[in-house]
């Protein structure tokens, strides 16, 4: 058995006669310099409060089972229907931080991307920070700020971290050049969470599409050897993988399994990003710059996001919500949607823009066939090795698209989405 001594002034507080909370506060670390979280950021403030009227403005909300608590990630979110939940009491915007406070000690903070917003339940704190959120997701993932977090939380079956003993929780304070090492740690670690959750996404973008269209590209890849004709060899394209008869086969059975394909072009418009360095501009006018290092599986990451100093730039060089973003330099692919906070951007040369024409696809189905397998079959095709990857917009605009009715369209896009 383990015994402690408690300095009675210490029980002067008749709130705290919990023996846990003692047993745990002596066990504390020290660090020269603390801060309470409190002072780093707005803990529920009165405008992330919303009303019965305000709820009809959202249309998902996150609750507990929406989180991996290991990582704080956002796993999916959930639809408003007419039953809402009376836990459903804050809201949030881009950039804010969501604390657990049911089993906090085992959960970290979720930081939530720019473009999203959200209701959330009353489990969570939402906070609004001061600082860099990733500097304060570091201290929760220290012993220190768990500690005090398991001394705090009550319950005994459930254990609850009041908003109150939240706010004051001590956050380590390093010296400058500590605080920004940890915060680029953080950032690096949740951006490799990021590429995983691409990687993920892309994996159950394709077990859809093969219940809708599904060819078989091992078939015949026993066969290594295949002559061409002297005529295939006139064009401008000598790429062995582009000369593949098998290729055929594979629009063969592209075109029977779909309704009708059409090339990249026929079904939007396809044109090629900015290029900053040759627009000169006085400093007057930042704007916001998306570049192929924003984009993952059908989202964009405005984390680190960057602006550029332009004049004169054409109205339609602007971007629009609902435009497709593909990458075709260093990398081919992924594809990504337009949403509310790209609205207005520029996009680099690394990147081109898919406007689709509606009547035919919907943007969402059109950017999620990009990123299946049926497309990265045909960029491979067409893909040019140097010192850099990149694919020509000539030959993206080659690439077929398997068109299927707007009903079956819809319901790729809710299987992916959902």
């Amino acid at each position: 058995m383990e015994i402690k001594l408690i300095d009675y002034s210490s029980l002067t507080n008749t709130e705290r006669w919990e023996p846990n909370f003692h047993f745990q506060q002596t066990n504390l670390g020290e660090y020269e310099e603390t801060r309470i979280l409190e002072s780093l950021c707005l803990i529920v403030p009165s405008n992330r409060k919303v009303s019965n009227v305000e709820i009809k403005n959202y249309d998902k909300y996150i609750d507990g089972s929406c989180i991996d608590k290991f990582t704080g990630g956002i796993k999916n979110s959930k639809k408003i229907n007419d039953k809402v939940s009376r836990r459903l009491r804050y809201c949030t915007e881009g950039g804010d931080m969501l604390i657990p406070l049911v089993e906090a000690e085992s959960s970290l903070p979720t930081i939530l991307p720019k473009n999203e917003l959200f209701l959330v339940s009353d489990i969570f704190a939402v906070c609004v920070p001061k600082i860099d959120p990733n500097y304060i997701y570091w201290a929760f993932t220290t012993e220190y700020v768990k500690t005090q977090i398991k001394a705090l939380s009550k319950g005994t079956v459930v254990k609850r971290l009041s908003l109150r003993d939240l706010k004051q929780i001590s956050i380590p304070w390093m010296k400058e050049e500590l605080r920004k090492e940890k915060t680029q740690t953080i950032k690096l670690q949740l951006n490799d969470l990021d590429t995983e959750d691409s990687q993920s996404t892309s994996g159950l973008i394709n077990n859809i599409i093969k219940k809708y269209i599904n060819i078989d590209m091992t078939k015949n890849e026993e066969k290594k050897l295949f002559s061409v004709g002297y005529q295939a060899l006139s064009g401008d394209t000598w790429i062995p993988s582009g000369l593949n008869p098998l290729m055929d086969d594979f629009v063969n059975e592209l075109t029977r399994q779909a309704k009708s394909i059409l090339p990249l072009d026929k079904v939007g418009k396809v044109d090629s990003g900015f290029n900053p360095s040759k627009h000169k501009a006085d400093g007057s006018n930042k704007i916001g710059l998306i570049k192929a290092k924003n984009i993952r599986v059908q989202k964009i990451n405005l984390e680190n996001e960057e602006s550029v100093e332009v004049d004169n730039i054409p109205e339609e060089k602007f971007l629009v919500k609902g435009d497709i973003l593909f990458r075709v330099k260093g990398s081919i692919g992924p594809a990504a949607i337009v949403d509310e906070e790209a609205n207005g951007y520029l996009f680099h040369d690394h990147l081109v823009r898919i406007q689709s024409n509606t009547e035919i696809v919907l943007p969402e189905y059109l950017s999620i066939i990009l990123n299946s397998y049926l497309v990265d079959q045909q960029t491979n095709r067409y893909e040019t090795s140097s010192s850099m990857r990149y694919i020509s917009v000539k030959d993206l605009k080659s690439v077929l698209i398997p068109i299927v009715d707007i009903c079956i369209q819809r319901k790729i896009v809710d299987e992916v989405t959902k």
